[in-house]
């Protein structure tokens, strides 16, 4: 674009002259109107309103106005903690709280905590049944806590699924088209969830139960990866919490335990990927945190096997990332 000051050589002429262009106002009328008000390009700037946004168009020549669709943060996730009701073996209590749907397309708002009996077929409301028409609490296996909605009225509620039966894919009940994982338990061998408490109130909760678990007692597994499944939900990958112990009664040195989705890799005393459990005398035992596989799978190995060589591994819990 050309110099648009006014030049010294260029007569002072203001605004509708009759035979000479306007040289006072040509620079101010660059950016603005004869009116005052802001030009971008040959468009004049439009004027919002009261909690509208403002953007440049597509064509970078104007400024739009728009209404910005009212909504939490994809993926979000707050409060909705989960913790045992009276009923401790069989209802769940969930906090207040808030949730994206699993699509990310949907709000859901738990406006009052909610009791949900889950060895009842599900009923809407508090303190009703909460579990999947159709299936029941399973004997050791693992139970998926759900955020549902339905569009048409805007109720939320929540609900538990069997993982044997619909997995990750539950069967919402009639009108509800929305949901969100919000938590996994584990049940025992009567059909009991296995007592515990949660912490944490973002996308990543602890469980840890009350009384932890023993799940691997293996005399002289030889040296070969052994993959054993704990008391961890299925379906998803957590994080274990867990205690390792070996007792050194013949050989053993060191174990390293990993998760299958890592390369199977010899435990050793001095070279990658060393050792979760040493050799130090008194032999302690050793807090791991790990990833499982969606069996509940984690893997170990011992350098040297003997007949009594015991490998152990206690589960207090896991992480999990909703």
């Amino acid at each position: 674009m050309a110099d648009q000051r006014a030049q010294y050589n260029e007569e002072a002429v203001g605004a509708n002259h009759p035979t000479k262009a306007d040289v006072i106002n040509r620079l101010a009328l660059v950016e603005h109107n004869t009116d005052g008000t802001h030009k971008m390009g040959a468009t004049p700037a439009a004027i919002g309103t009261a909690l509208q946004q403002i953007r440049v168009n597509s064509g970078m020549t104007a400024l739009e106005f728009f209404t910005p669709t009212e909504g939490l943060p994809l993926g979000y996730l707050s409060g909705l903690g989960i913790s045992h009701a009276a009923d401790t073996e069989h209802d769940i209590t969930v906090a207040v709280g808030k949730a994206r749907d699993a699509t990310d397309t949907a709000d859901m708002v738990l406006a009052s905590a909610i009791t949900k009996q889950f060895d009842a077929e599900w009923a809407v409301g508090d303190a009703a049944g909460g579990f999947a028409a159709g299936e029941s609490l399973p004997a050791s296996g693992t139970i998926h806590i759900w955020l549902i909605k339905r569009s048409d009225t805007g109720v939320v509620d929540v609900m538990a699924n069997n993982h044997a039966t619909s997995a990750l894919a539950p069967s919402l009940p009639a009108d509800y088209d929305y949901k969100r994982r919000i938590f996994s338990l584990r049940t025992d061998a009567d059909n009991n969830i296995i007592n515990g408490d949660q912490w944490g109130t973002g996308l990543i909760r602890t469980w840890m139960y009350d009384t932890p678990i023993l799940d691997v007692t293996a005399t002289n597994p030889g040296t070969n990866a052994v993959s054993v499944a704990l008391s961890v939900p299925n379906g998803i990958i957590v994080s274990v919490l867990g205690i390792l112990g070996l007792t050194r009664g013949t050989s053993t040195n060191v174990m390293y335990v990993s998760a299958l989705a890592n390369t199977d890799l010899a435990p050793s005393a001095t070279a990658a990927p060393l050792a979760n459990w040493g050799y130090t005398n008194p032999y302690p035992n050793s807090l791991q945190d790990l990833f499982s596989n969606t069996s509940g799978q984690v893997r170990y190995r011992i350098d040297t096997s003997g007949a009594s060589d015991v490998v152990r591994i206690a589960t207090y819990g896991w992480r999990d990332s909703l």
